[in-house]
């Protein structure tokens, strides 16, 4: 249970990072963003693994570090948490006008927009599940700075192009409350071909290891 009540906390503060920042145009939203998720995945990775991103849960999966009931609650968790920042952004901001929406802009191919999030969703969950030594451990001292200077590093790239969610929870949770569906299938189909194909692609580069134990030796069915 433990593992699933810090999923839900660290999602809902990396899309309220999110949200906040990019309001403000914060000129070091990717900055800010990407040290909020450094500092979530240090704190949780002992707990859960420090996902916050149904992406690299899927690729944890793959690698065999969760079961398929504990994603259920991962996602679960993960969803809760990130509708209730999606909703509270607009009432921090202060702007009855402000949109919270991540779409792609219209002139950008959608084809274009599912290439970025799809190539940058493989680099962060790869760069998770090489540094990460499994649920439930902390993994390598540098997991949590490898991955916010990652996920910086795709919003400053990436932004322009796709709208940076490169986490289903970003560019989908907002959409579903303003009921913006058209760009949709991107967030969902962009970051999870991306974590799956990160899952595929560690287990072949590490397939002479055993997987490492469930997370349920160690805190998600803790009570």
């Amino acid at each position: 249970m433990r593992a699933y009540v810090i999923e839900g906390i660290g999602a809902f503060f990396l899309v309220l990072v999110y949200g906040m920042a990019y309001a403000a145009l914060a000129p070091l939203a990717a900055l800010a963003i990407g040290a909020s998720l450094m500092a979530l995945v240090y704190v949780a990775a002992p707990l859960s693994g420090g996902h916050f991103n149904p992406a690299i849960t899927l690729a944890a999966r793959i690698r065999g570090w969760v079961s398929w009931r504990q994603v259920g609650g991962y996602l679960l968790a993960q969803l809760l948490g990130s509708l209730a920042a999606a909703a509270l952004v607009p009432l921090l901001v202060l702007d009855a006008a402000f949109v919270y929406v991540v779409t792609p802009d219209a002139v950008v191919p959608m084809l274009q927009a599912l290439l970025v999030e799809l190539l940058f969703s493989y680099f962060l969950a790869l760069v998770m599940l090489l540094l990460s030594g499994g649920p439930g451990l902390r993994g390598h001292a540098a997991l949590g700075l490898a991955v916010g200077l990652v996920y910086m590093t795709a919003l400053l790239v990436g932004k322009n192009v796709s709208g940076g969610a490169f986490n289903p929870l970003v560019g989908l949770s907002p959409n579903l409350l303003e009921q913006v569906f058209a760009p949709m299938w991107v967030y969902a189909a962009g970051p999870l071909l991306g974590g799956a194909l990160a899952g595929f692609t560690v287990n072949y580069l590490r397939r002479a290891e055993q997987p490492a134990a469930t997370v349920s030796s160690t805190s998600s069915e803790s009570s």
